[in-house]
Formats: C-alpha cells, structure tokens, sequence
C-alpha cells in the first residue's frame, strides 16, 4: 500500500453474497493495495445489508482513510446508506465512489481472464478519480413559517386550510371576488348528489374565520420571484395599488374551465351540457321539463366526443342517469366509447344503474344525429354485442341529448405558467417536475401543484392533491431551516460571456444574472458600472445538479462541484 499525503483511498471488495467471488480473490486484493493512495482494502461478503455498514464504519476508523472505494453492486445499493453513515461518522458524504462490477463486468463478460482484466482497469481508474474528490459543503437557509396558495377554489381553500391548521401563516390570492366562486369549474360530487353547494359554504366560512388565513380577493398576480424559503409575489387590487406577498412556498391550484360544444347542431336547445343536466334535475321538483316547459321523458347522455381521457364525464353521467331513474322514472341511455369505473365505488354506482333500467351503449364511430320534429333523433353502431363482424344499428328518440363539455386550463393557469417559469403541456396545463415520485412538485423547489391545473380531475382526486401538497409544504416549513448539498453548477464569471444561454435550457429556474467586481471575457464589449460586470450565477438552493448548463456552456464557464472537467475526463477515457 502506497501513500504520499495527497489523499487516503480505502477499498472494499464486496463479494455480493458470493456473486463476484470469482472476480475478487486474493490476487486482486494485492492489486488493489498495491494502487497509488490506497491505504487499505478489505474483502466484504455483503456490505449491503445493516452489518456490513457497521464493518464498514469500523475499518475506515482503523485505517484512517479520508476516502471510499466500493466494489460490487451498482451505486444504488450502497450511496443512500452510505452518505448517512458518513455524516454521523465525519467523513464527507461526496468522497465516496462505487465501481459497478456485477453490471459492467460479471454481468456481460463470460471470459474469466478478460473479465479479471477489465475488473482491474475499473479498479485503478476509480481510484485515481477518487483522487480528485472534494468534500462537498452543507448549508442551511431559515424557512420561515408562511406559505401562499394562488387560487381561491374548492381545491385552494382545502390547501389553505390544511396549512393553517398545521400551524403555518397562510395568505390565499384569487382574482375573484369572493373565494369560493371558483368553485363550479369541478362540482362533481359524483356519489354526493347536490351536496357540493353546501360543503363549499361549510369550507368557505372555516377559511375566512381561520386566525391564520389571509384572503385577498378581486387581486391580480403582477411578478414572482425568489425561491424556496424567500419567495415574493407582486399583487395588485382593483384600485391600481400594488403589494408584495411573500411565503416560504407556494401552491398553485388555479384549476381548469369547462366549454360547452356549440357547433353545429350541439347549438340546438335540445343539447345540454352535463353541468346544465345537474341544474336541471335540482329545480326539476316531480316533474322534469325543458326550458319551454315540455316534459322530459327520454335522456340520452353522449360522452367521449370531447375529453375521453377524463373519468369525470363518466361521473357525472352516472349519477344524473341514477336521478333520472329513481326521481323521474325517465328512459336513460348512455352512449359511449369505453364506460370509466376507476373511481373508488363508481362500479358500484355502474351496476346500479344498470339494475334500474339505464341502458349503456358502446360505439367505436360517432353517432349520427338529426332533429326530427321536436327531438333528438340518435343513430349509433351497438359494438358491445358484435358477433362474427355483425354490427347492430339502433335508433334512439330522444327529448334531450346531454353532452360533456370540453375542459382547458383556465387563462389564469396559463398566463402564470410562463411568470411562474413552470413548463406547460401542448394544451396549456402545468407539468409536474416528476409525476413518479412527487405528483404535486413543480420545478422548482418550495413550488407546488394541485388540482385541475395539470389534468381534470374529479373533485376527489383535486382534494387529495391539495392535501398532499400541503403536506410537502409542512414538511419544508416544520423545521424552519433547509439544510441542502452544495453539490450544484458553479460559474467563473471571469469566464461568462452572458450569452444566457444557461437561463434558458435550466429547467428549475436556477440562474439569476448578477453583477460581479471581476470583469468576464466580453467586459470590453459591454463596458463596466462602477467597476463590476454582469454573469451569470447559480442559485445553490434552486439548483439539482443535473449538469445540463454545463453541457450547454459555450464558453466552459460553469462546472459542477461533485462531478469536475477532470473526473468526466476519467470517466470517458478507456482502460486496459
């Protein structure tokens, strides 16, 4: 074993459970002592499991090692325990380096002999890349105890509520007049019939009377910016007058709208749209009738032309056909491309109206529809029953054709999409930063989402959203500190050309360009005030580390602080 000073290298062979036996023998515990740096190496028969990171805690104290080389498994066994055991023990998290034999090597190379070699050249060039690791600073930013919720929705108010009652400072903005008003956009109480007037009354008076709660209406969002723990959004009420909102995070649950179809003959009164249906049954008392006054004997609900992602359709439509059954004894069809069931109970809620006479037809061609006299005929292909490539056409009379409206992210959601910095899908809803493991986060950090802004959801599904995000927003807030890595992108701004090209492709928001005493390399070109020049700079706590305006730097000004020019050089190069 060899040491000059410049570093401390022990190395852990890790047999697996005998699965790399054949690779680290004794032979190559003598190559890897002899390595330049290595103080120690040590065979290991699992370090994976809760006993082999004691051992392992144990030998780097004997050896006095200032950095780590494990071989085995791939990184994700061994990293997260890792960086946790090396905090409590004082050694760097960030001087630690695995070499993937099991995947690289064990896993593809059936020789022996070229697979010992390659084992060897992976070995010394970890070594000598974990020469050239720095320890990575810790910081701390104070998260003080408030939030802000933009919207002033069903979906905002149950955010703003849970907030409130964990105990954190909350101030809800919405450009209504009054909260709650933005409540019919989702007012699907599926298996709740009518009770969605009552239960926003219940949420909007719990909300105005909280001590925690400040609601600010008719206000429109002017700025944003900041990031987590220091967020600022510029408002301002209908007098012109301006103020500055600040919140440790912020949850944006702006929702969608609904359009109703128009066109053509969707434009006749005997079209109604899902939501119209609902108003209907609710002032329908006995006797169910048509603005004109005629009686309303058959129904027929047409879904999936529009929105045959969405369950709510499908809902909606299973609740208003069980009402026209049991309250008006009314003839209901659904027609339909697939029947959703996915909402907890719903094919319950399925079975029972079947039970009571509604009838569901499934069609892959759109219907054909007519007026004849005063209804509504309905001609559609029955594909449920297709037998031997038969196709049965049926032929429906109807008084009243209810269609599903057509949802689109609400102007507001839009026009903070591009304030806010948070991507936005084709049709203009906002994207979460990872919908596998964290469906409410945005992309930047302290920044979340809920509700109808990213997808229609039913009323249900937007609560648990909001739920879930002040969760998120709790856990950030409960300490009242954030303590994150430094490893993040750097910027020489002696380097910067301000070409912005970095602002652009960051997809978490975190360059800011800022004025520096040193001048970059066009200071010339753009001249100096007061002795200091602009560049670009990285905001530590905003940043992840993803690497991406590294790859994008011109002019190679920025670099990453756990992942340096020299240890990709490594990384790339070919060993023998």
């Amino acid at each position: 074993m060899k040491s000059s000073g410049a570093g401390h290298v022990a190395v852990f062979l890790d047999h697996c459970g005998g699965a790399l036996s054949d690779l680290l023998d004794e032979e190559m515990v003598r190559y890897a002592s002899g390595l330049p740096q290595v103080v120690s190496c040590n065979v290991e028969e699992d370090l994976s499991r809760p006993g082999g990171l004691a051992r392992l805690a144990s030998r780097l104290k004997q050896a006095k090692a200032d950095r780590v080389v494990i071989a085995g498994r791939s990184p994700r066994w061994y990293e997260r325990s890792f960086r946790s055991l090396a905090v409590s023990g004082g050694l760097n998290p960030y001087m630690f380096l695995v070499v993937n034999l099991q995947d690289q090597v064990a896993g593809w190379i059936p020789d022996v002999a070229r697979a010992r070699q390659k084992t060897r050249g992976l070995l010394a060039k970890t070594v000598k890349e974990a020469l050239l690791l720095r320890p990575i600073r810790r910081e701390e930013i104070e998260i003080p105890n408030r939030a802000v919720v933009v919207g002033g929705g069903a979906v905002g108010l149950c955010a703003a509520s849970a907030l409130a009652d964990a105990g954190i400072e909350v101030t809800l903005l919405t450009e209504a007049e009054e909260i709650g008003e933005e409540g019919d956009v989702l007012p699907y109480l599926w298996d709740e019939p009518f009770e969605m007037g009552s239960w926003l009354g219940e949420r909007v008076e719990e909300v105005k009377g909280h001590p925690k709660i400040d609601v600010k209406t008719s206000v429109e969002i002017r700025g944003f910016e900041g990031r987590l723990g220091d967020y600022h959004i510029e408002i301002e009420d209908p007098s012109g007058r301006r103020e500055i909102v600040e919140g440790s995070a912020v949850i944006l649950a702006t929702g969608c709208d609904s359009v109703p179809n128009r066109e053509g003959i969707f434009g006749h009164r005997r079209f109604i749209s899902l939501r119209a249906m609902e108003s209907m049954l609710e002032r329908g008392g006995e006797t169910l009738a048509d603005e004109k006054g005629r009686p309303v004997r058959t129904v027929v609900f047409l879904l999936d032309l529009v929105n045959e992602a969405s369950k709510i359709d499908s809902a909606s439509a299973m609740k208003n056909a069980i009402l026209l059954k049991k309250d008006h004894d009314c003839a209901v069809y659904v027609i339909c491309r697939n029947v959703k069931v996915c909402l907890d109970g719903m094919e319950s809620q399925y079975r029972s109206a079947r039970d009571m006479g509604v009838v569901f037809i499934k069609y892959d061609d759109p219907p054909r529809l007519s007026l004849v006299d005063s209804q509504v005929n309905v001609e559609v292909k029955e594909v449920s029953t297709r037998m031997r490539g038969d196709q049965y056409s049926l032929s429906i009379l109807t008084d009243l054709v209810v269609s599903g409206e057509r949802f689109v992210p609400s102007w507001q959601t839009k026009r903070l999409a591009g304030m806010f910095g948070i991507p936005s899908t084709r049709e203009g809803y906002l994207m979460d930063d990872n919908p596998q493991f964290c469906l409410t986060g945005a992309n930047r950090r302290g920044l979340f989402l809920a509700g109808g802004r990213g997808f229609p959801l039913p009323l249900d599904e937007a609560l648990k959203e909001a739920e879930a995000a002040a969760a998120q927003v709790a856990r950030l807030v409960s300490s009242g500190t954030y303590a994150y890595d430094l490893a993040v992108a750097v910027v020489n701004p002696a380097k910067c050309a301000l070409c912005l090209t970095c602002l652009r492709v960051c997809p978490h928001r975190a360059v800011v360009v800022e004025k520096y005493a040193a001048g970059n390399v066009y200071t010339t070109e753009r001249g100096e005030e007061g002795g200091k020049s602009e560049a670009a700079r990285v905001l530590a706590v905003q940043c992840y580390g993803c690497g991406i305006c590294v790859a994008s730097c011109p002019t190679r000004a920025i670099a990453l602080n756990h992942l340096t020019d020299q240890e990709l050089s490594l990384q790339v190069r070919e060993w023998s």
